[in-house]
């Protein structure tokens, strides 16, 4: 549990420089000072707070760019600028390789069914798809607020990464789920080595 915990930390720290998606455009500095400092009241959590935090969303869904699927949008340019993804896809993909984390089908989690995917499954996916099509990351997260310490707390339970789905243009249309990764305690099931 200690290095699952590890592993989590490791991703939402990434995962923090994607957290400027929840400002709005601006160049007024103001503005942007108040998202910084938004920021900086938030705290990512692994199991749920010990504080007198009072339950926000029970579980929020919402996508997450990882990858600009078009380069004239310089908006999501500047927002993606510090978004280090091949060390985030790295990370995620070697630690199923090596049993740290476990892929689940997503279709399968849909209907309520945790089927977990081998690293051979994913590996194959790897070399016929590839990582570089991975542009999208949904999450499954818990909001709390602490009103005593004036802190927003976010417990991610699940993500999803998206890969590009292309039209005739070669021009990105949408996004399929490649695997789901779940962080819940009660989803830590392990594939029998």
């Amino acid at each position: 549990m200690a290095k699952k915990t590890s592993i989590l930390i490791h991703i939402i720290l990434i995962i923090l420089s994607i957290n400027l998606f929840s400002c709005q455009r601006s160049t007024k500095n103001n503005e942007q000072k108040h998202c910084t400092d938004t920021i900086k009241k938030t705290i990512y959590i692994p199991t749920q707070p010990d504080t007198n935090a009072i339950l926000i969303a029970d579980s929020i869904i919402y996508s997450v760019y990882i990858k600009n699927p078009d380069s004239t949008d310089k908006w999501t340019e500047y927002c993606l600028r510090n978004m280090n993804r091949q060390k985030l896809l790295d990370l995620i993909f070697n630690n199923i390789y090596n049993g740290k984390l476990t892929a689940y089908s997503y279709r399968d989690w849909i209907y309520n069914q945790k089927v977990a995917i081998t690293p051979d499954s994913i590996r194959h996916w790897e070399k016929l798809i590839g990582k570089q099509r991975i542009g999208k990351i949904e999450f499954v997260e818990r909001w709390y607020y602490d009103p005593k310490s004036d802190v927003f707390i976010k417990q991610v339970l699940e993500i999803t990464l998206g890969y590009e789905l292309y039209n005739d243009n070669g021009q990105v249309k949408g996004y399929a789920p490649v695997f789901k990764i779940s962080f819940n305690p009660n989803d830590n099931k392990r594939l029998a080595k």
